[in-house]
């Protein structure tokens, strides 16, 4: 997160109270059951395998759909245009190895592997 590169120290709960508040209604079983974990249990990695596995439930029986979430970002930000959710992996051009060093392509595509 950004706030340890400035120095900050953020506690897992912090994070935990910012992630469940961010979530839509159907998470709120989920997130109840946390009130009934120990905690020194009740950690970041907990909290998000036990959103995951819910997640997964609720796709599963078609309760839910994926959430699409807008967000107002830079266009020219290559991570976001790597991590494209329709799958692609952005245009070419901005692609760079960091295998070989050259434009095109990532790693996992890099011919001189």
């Amino acid at each position: 997160f950004k706030t340890e590169e400035a120095g900050l120290n953020v506690s897992d709960q912090g994070i935990i109270l910012v992630i469940t508040l961010g979530l839509p209604p159907s998470y709120a079983t989920v997130i109840s059951s946390f009130n009934t974990v120990a905690a020194d249990v009740l950690m970041l990695d907990y909290v998000t395998n036990q959103l995951l596995n819910d997640e997964v439930a609720q796709l599963a029986s078609g309760s839910s759909k994926p959430t699409t979430v807008e967000c107002e970002c830079d266009a020219k930000d290559s991570a976001l245009t790597a991590a494209a959710p329709d799958g692609t992996r952005g245009p070419a051009v901005k692609r760079t190895c960091f295998f070989c060093n050259k434009h095109g392509h990532f790693k996992d595509e890099c011919p001189e592997q």
